[in-house]
């Protein structure tokens, strides 16, 4: 697919870069070489599947004919495929009808595929159109159950369907089968070697401090050639500058499809937000002559960019046999995002089990389960991917976290944990929250102990997996899927002890003030970390780790961000940060109450200390006065 056929190349034996040729295109939003799957709605009724021919480069291109496979033993009759202005449902004579208003041609569905030639007389105008087609399937059972022929895919415009009987009127149905139409459609005119697009997201964060910063964007490729360079200019406010990017080696895009790049934009930052325009002025040092060359975006300067890391609060008991699945998509993803991956682990019904299901901060009667910001609840192995015969599946929960992790969050956390130095079983956790843009709600600070490595005797963990050679999809499977039906393993991220699920009430002021440190601290007392039977769960200080939280007050939902850290021995010197150089010297200091709240003259009592040094940083520390 997307194979560009220059009737003037082969007659001249030539192509000249960045010059425009007729040429033949075929264009999808498939990814060419993906075999299709199928989807449909296993109904018997009548389908109208459509695809935009929206984007600008598309405009005074001749639309020559359309081409679609159907799945074998699929029986569609009262096929036809079409070209429309608009996707319009009308109800006629009493029924529910498509209408076109450019053309329909009557087809069939020869060894699998409908191929239409629409001739010479259609040409696509600025505002674009709809290439589709219909059919209808008498039953829903085998191939007529899913007989729509797609491949995965997020491109805009890129499947819509409308059906008689489930899906009754005209809507991208691209997030609701992950995936596009495998449709291709074959246009005449002008295709250019060298062509990009660009489009900037919109909006973007950075650190205003910095003297540049990487500006996300999007390339569309509507060239022939590989994307081996860009040349740029921007502005925002009086600032202009320019700049080019290299990639570390030439990207082939298929035609009308992306490529995210990074872009250096530099003297440009500045506190606050502002309107920043970029534009591509050259591919591979040709002129570009794109018509979607120049794309505008918000851009803010921030104190700081957050990173952000979504609280994945997985649900599992030994007596599931399926939760292995769960336990290995943890570790898994530990494996691959390291820090920036935080997970904790309620058990239910055994003996690191600490809350009965109705305490639980989510409410399931589905194990395993995995609650992402408490926001999402997915599978925490399979996310939202479907189990192929006998319930393997492929691994999809990074896909899942993704949609958290990239969204950006407001604020900063950062913190520490450690015993007390006259008591070994007292734990202090120190948080230190930073909100770097105004908000609107109420907040609130929670916290979690948890321990892994934690082992018994007779902890022996159910599982469903021993011989299943067929969910041996990620490398931390393999224990299950080589082990016994029972397994007596190390569990992690188990969650012995913690604060008000919900986040502690006073833990944040009413009013969030940007840029304003906030500071709190919670005790935790891990021998009395104990189950529902009184049992002591807690076993080795060495692997106890503390997870600090911000929620949005009011509720189980919305968890802004989080961060791990490692319970200490003692209290970190100068939190964390070890003998400062000698030149860098302490200029300032403040006093903060457990509560946050910033105290100039502190009397008799516990306050957080704050020294500021000479270099900007900053040391925290608990003090009794």
């Amino acid at each position: 697919m997307n194979i560009l056929k220059s009737t003037l190349a082969a007659a001249l034996g030539i192509l000249l870069p960045g010059t425009a040729l007729a040429s033949q295109l075929d264009y999808s939003p498939s990814v060419e070489g993906i075999a299709p799957g199928y989807v449909g709605t296993a109904n018997g009724e009548t389908y109208h599947v459509a695809v935009s021919l929206t984007d600008p480069n598309m405009a005074g291109m001749k639309v020559k004919s359309i081409k679609v496979d159907f799945p074998a033993d699929c029986q569609p009759t009262d096929v036809s495929a079409w070209l429309t202005s608009k996707l319009s449902v009308q109800i006629i004579k009493g029924k529910r009808q498509n209408v076109v208003d450019i053309t329909s041609v009557d087809a069939t569905v020869t060894d699998g595929v409908l191929s239409v030639d629409f001739g010479d007389d259609f040409t696509i105008p600025a505002e674009g159109l709809y290439a589709g087609y219909s059919f209808t399937v008498a039953d829903g059972e085998g191939a007529n159950a899913a007989p729509v022929a797609v491949t995965p895919g997020h491109m805009d415009g890129g499947l819509w369907m409308y059906t008689t009987r489930k899906y009754m009127s005209w809507e991208q149905r691209v997030s609701t089968f992950n995936a596009v139409s495998a449709m291709q459609v074959i246009l005449d005119g002008d295709v250019q070697a060298q062509s990009a697009g660009v489009t900037l997201p919109a909006d973007t964060r950075y650190k205003y401090t910095d003297a540049s910063f990487q500006l996300p964007v999007v390339l569309t490729s509507h060239g022939t050639e590989p994307i081996s360079s860009v040349d740029y200019t921007f502005s925002a406010g009086s600032r202009k500058g320019s700049g080019s990017y290299t990639l570390p080696e030439p990207v082939p895009v298929q035609w009308g499809h992306d490529l995210e790049v990074f872009l250096p934009v530099e003297g440009i930052s500045a506190k606050g937000s502002e309107t920043l325009t970029l534009t591509i002025d050259k591919v591979n040092g040709h002129a570009n002559p794109d018509k979607s060359a120049e794309s505008a975006g918000t851009v803010s300067g921030l104190i700081q960019v957050p990173v952000n890391r979504p609280l994945v609060e997985e649900y599992t008991g030994l007596w599931c046999g399926y939760c292995p699945r769960g336990a290995a998509g943890m570790e898994h993803m530990k494996n691959e995002w390291g820090d920036g991956f935080v997970s904790v682990s309620f058990h239910d019904k055994d003996v690191m089990t600490i809350y009965g299901r109705e305490q639980f901060p989510c409410t399931t009667a589905t194990f395993p389960c995995a609650w992402i910001n408490r926001a999402q609840v997915t599978d925490p192995y399979l996310g939202e991917e479907s189990p192929t015969q006998g319930l393997a599946g492929p691994f999809g929960f990074d896909k899942q976290w993704l949609k958290h992790q990239t969204v950006f969050t407001p604020v900063a956390i950062s913190g520490c944990a450690y015993f007390d130095e006259n008591d070994d079983d007292l734990v202090h956790v120190m948080a230190n929250v930073q909100f770097v843009e105004p908000v609107s709600k109420k907040y609130r600070i929670g916290y979690f102990l948890v321990e892994d490595a934690l082992e018994g005797a007779n902890w022996y963990q159910y599982n469903y997996y021993a011989g299943w050679e067929a969910y041996y999809g990620i490398e931390e499977m393999y224990t299950y899927v080589y082990g016994e039906s029972m397994i007596n393993t190390l569990y992690n991220d188990v969650v012995i002890q913690t604060s008000d699920v919900k986040g502690e009430a006073g833990s944040l002021p009413a009013q969030i003030v940007p840029e304003r440190e906030y500071f709190h601290s919670y005790d935790f007392i891990p021998s009395e970390a104990k189950n529902l039977n009184g049992t002591l769960i807690y076993q080795d200080p060495d692997y106890l780790r503390a997870i600090i939280f911000v929620i949005e007050e009011g509720g189980n939902t919305n968890i802004l961000n989080c961060i791990s850290v490692d319970v200490l021995p003692k209290a970190p010197a100068q939190s964390g940060v070890e003998e400062a150089a000698a030149e860098v010297m302490p200029v300032a200091e403040a006093y903060y109450t457990l509560g946050g709240v910033r105290v100039q003259n502190p009397a008799s009592g516990v306050y957080v200390k704050v020294v500021t040094l000479s270099d900007g940083s900053r040391t925290t520390s608990k003090v009794i006065l």
